[in-house]
């Protein structure tokens, strides 16, 4: 590889990025068990993440 070989910076070969099939099954594999496997609001969660609401109110107007 070259210093001047732009495809190995730009996977997809054009200007547009492009995007990965399959809907929802890519997850991280730099830390394993990062993800729930079952849940979607775990009350633990590993490496020191947090895990935040889905749903939090922030869409609703408030009355000032």
């Amino acid at each position: 590889m070259t210093g001047t070989d732009k495809s190995a910076f730009n996977p997809g070969g054009g200007d547009r990025p492009s995007y990965m099939p399959g809907g929802d099954y890519f997850e991280p594999k730099a830390l394993p068990d990062a993800l729930p496997q079952i849940m979607n609001s775990p009350q633990n969660c590993s490496y020191g993440l947090y895990g935040v609401p889905l749903s939090r109110g922030e869409a609703q107007p408030q009355d000032d």
